[in-house]
């Protein structure tokens, strides 16, 4: 973890910082290889889907001129505020849409400075740090994580409930997923994360007392953490309705990784992660077939994810065993 010179060791163009002995510059590791390997991955799904949601906009905007939804809240079950449709539901999916595009704009803009880096100077911690290599790990670790729940679900022999949506009509699958990528994380990372950490910084005075610190990327510390775990319970509570008690697990997993995400980076971050797991039937819409090239990616995404999760689960122990002995925060 960083400490107070590290910064400017890094400026002065030091390979370790004098203060904690950090390493500034980094090296090539396994843990960048694959990584590496599982960011192009992730920038082709991601691409794909984006281009899917691109394709079945038109389509999509039609199906919701005559169709309805109700805005809901996770409280932790979900309750249904009011009704809309029309002109108002097709407003709101555009806006949903351009979320989901200023996101992916927001995650892959640092990249061509970060690879120049790592290119030019042999400077790899930019990239390893970046929100599209935690996105991107975090998205195969979270996908091991799912599927090893399921199998040892399927094996106690318990039926797996869900939600059907392979039922609807393309194009509103296609509106499900996306609400579900940006207003459950509005829900739960914004308003449950994000605007008590902001509050409590501006009546404590702390961080300039910036309501900007909402929209996340303001690091974690005991307090935030606490906001985490409240803010992932509450997503996975509010998924118990539909998919029944076995998604607690796995969904309170992903509900941390965005947590993670949205401390770290930013609101921006943590909708991508959504949005890249949402969206990942886009191939069968594009393809028209269950086999696809997004399908055929997921068996190694998951095998090199669970280098991914056994990493995640020893610095997340490392890190809170630091942070409760001496209140460090990321």
């Amino acid at each position: 973890m960083a400490c107070d010179r590290c910064d400017w060791n890094r400026a002065a163009g030091d390979r370790f910082c004098s203060g904690c002995g950090e390493a500034l510059r980094g090296r090539i590791t396994l843990r960048l290889v694959l990584g590496s390997l599982l960011c192009l991955i992730c920038t082709y799904i991601i691409s794909y889907e984006l281009i899917g949601v691109a394709v079945l906009f038109p389509e999509t905007l039609n199906g919701l001129r005559s169709a309805s939804t109700y805005i809901f809240i996770i409280v932790p079950t979900i309750v249904y505020l009011f009704e809309i449709g029309g002109v108002a539901l097709q407003t709101y999916f555009v806006l949903l849409v351009a979320a989901c595009f200023v996101s992916a704009f927001f995650l892959f803009r640092d990249v061509p400075e970060n690879i120049h880096k790592a290119m030019t100077q042999k400077d790899y911690l930019p990239f390893q740090d970046s929100a599209l290599f935690r996105v991107s790990t975090l998205f195969a670790a979270l996908m091991t994580f799912q599927m090893s729940v399921v199998l040892i679900v399927i094996l106690m022999g318990y039926e797996l409930e869900s939600l059907d949506i392979g039922s609807y009509p393309a194009w509103a699958q296609l509106f499900s997923l996306v609400e579900a990528s940006v207003w459950e994380e509005v829900l739960c990372r914004f308003l449950m994360l994000g605007v008590p950490v902001s509050t409590i910084a501006y009546l404590t005075r702390k961080e300039g007392r910036n309501w900007k610190l909402a929209l996340g990327g303001f690091g974690i510390d005991r307090t935030v953490l606490v906001f985490i775990l409240f803010s992932s319970f509450m997503f996975a509570a509010g998924h118990l309705t539909n998919w029944g008690l076995w998604k607690f697990l796995p969904t309170f997993a992903f509900g941390l990784g965005c947590g993670y995400l949205f401390s770290r980076y930013g609101l921006h971050a943590s909708i991508m992660l959504h949005f890249t797991v949402n969206l990942m039937s886009a191939g069968t819409w594009l393809s028209g077939s269950e086999i696809n090239s997004i399908s055929m990616i997921v068996f190694p995404v998951m095998i090199l994810g669970l280098y991914f999760l056994i990493s995640y689960m020893l610095r997340a122990s490392r890190f809170l065993r630091d942070m409760f002995a001496g209140d460090q925060s990321i």
